[in-house]
């Protein structure tokens, strides 16, 4: 059996990395990945402005102010927020009135804040105390210049990024396509929700916790089965889905039992085998297949075995696949508080809560997960696991 690392190793090599792009409205992109350097195509802001309601003027004629003695200067006009000012003419000794953001006159070189003036007519004011050229002015550029590199190729698209793309007029993106994933859910005794509950059957929920994982982060669901124990017909799905798919997870099969027909299946369509059981525990016979350029990434039946393989084998894939490292989960050391786990021969990998930076074994094990632990724990082989140990941790997506 491969260690885990080896056996990531070994998907990504036999996997592609995402080249396909579309171009996309900007309110659309969000968690998006750009496809290309953006720079910026004008300078931001593209005029110098104020920074300050206040009066725009030469900052030399404010050297003497001070809030016994105030300077006198002439009032010659008002400008707002909006309003070209090209026809002032700025002279020495005379200011305008100006508002926050509004576009500041040429010539004039400071904004006094208003406070720090008085006018008795809208011909003059007195200015209380000295200000220095590019005060509470904000210059042409000053946020970014023309050709200026806004966000870099591979960079996931955030609302603040949007909000500057927004800011130097872009309203379309280009960004890499998302990874297209099938599910195929097998065992006969699978219902679909919604279904009648009958005697030896169960409702099949872990595609639903994988797609939803899935579609949030970068994917799309090209399709989502249920397949029998039968290998025909694991066969077909795969066929009638032949080139609409970047990878597809399987649940169930892949064991060493009578029903486990997953290995078959993938041999009878002509797959080649990557791995097949690895030392880990949780999900040990989690097994891979390359075919037509494609990962089928088969994951453990039971329903928290296979999120255990889902989180150590997916989000590496989709690290490389989208040349970015923020998808793979964060991994910390982190203080046990409380809790216990036994030793065992295979590394563990155990669910956990996080309080205040500490980890939280659950007392009781179950197999169906629940929201109720936000973190993985890896257990070393033969090592038990209690409070005060260090243990490496991974943050789950939430």
């Amino acid at each position: 059996m491969l260690e885990l690392t080896e056996a990531v190793g070994r998907l990504k090599e036999n996997f592609h990395k995402q080249k396909l792009t579309e171009l996309i409205a900007l309110s659309k992109s969000y968690g998006r990945i750009a496809a290309f350097d953006i720079p910026s195509p004008i300078d931001v802001p593209n005029f110098s402005k104020s920074a300050m309601d206040g009066y725009a003027l030469f900052a030399e004629d404010t050297m003497a102010a001070k809030q016994e003695k105030p300077i006198t200067l002439s009032v010659i006009a008002s400008v707002y927020a909006g309003d070209d000012p090209s026809s002032i003419n700025a002279t020495r000794n005379t200011c305008v009135r100006i508002t926050t953001g509004a576009k500041i006159p040429q010539g004039y070189n400071a904004v006094v804040k208003q406070e720090n003036t008085a006018n008795d007519d809208d011909k003059q004011i007195a200015v209380f105390t000295s200000v220095v050229p590019g005060e509470n002015y904000i210059k042409k550029g000053e946020d970014l210049v023309t050709g200026e590199l806004i966000i870099q190729a591979g960079t996931i698209i955030d609302s603040e990024i949007i909000g500057t793309l927004a800011a130097v007029g872009l309203t379309k993106l280009n960004v890499f396509k998302r990874i297209r994933v099938g599910l195929i859910a097998t065992g006969s005794e699978l219902l679909s929700p919604g279904e009648e509950l009958t005697v030896g059957k169960v409702y099949n929920s872990t595609v639903y916790t994988l797609a939803s994982y899935i579609e949030r982060y970068n994917g799309t669901i090209i399709f989502q089965e249920k397949c029998p124990d039968d290998p025909v017909r694991f066969s077909q799905i795969l066929k009638q889905y032949a080139g609409k798919f970047d990878v597809v997870l399987t649940t169930g099969g892949v064991s060493i039992g009578d029903k486990d027909f997953l290995p078959q299946g993938i041999k009878e369509l002509g797959a080649e085998e990557i791995f097949h059981f690895i030392k880990m525990k949780p999900g040990t016979p989690v097994m891979a297949s390359r075919w037509q350029d494609t990962i089928i990434l088969s994951l453990s039946g039971n329903p928290f075995a296979s999120l255990i393989n889902f989180h150590l084998f997916y989000w590496p894939l989709l690290a490389y696949f989208f040349q970015n490292e923020q998808f793979l989960l964060k991994e910390y050391d982190a203080e046990i508080a409380s809790g216990y786990r036994e030793k065992s021969k295979l590394t563990r990998y155990t669910r956990a809560k996080l309080n205040n930076g500490k980890v939280i074994l659950p007392a009781k094990k179950k197999h169906l997960t629940t929201g109720s632990y936000d973190c993985i724990v890896v257990q070393p082989a033969n090592k038990e696991l209690g409070p005060n140990c260090f243990v490496k941790t991974y943050l789950l997506p939430r």
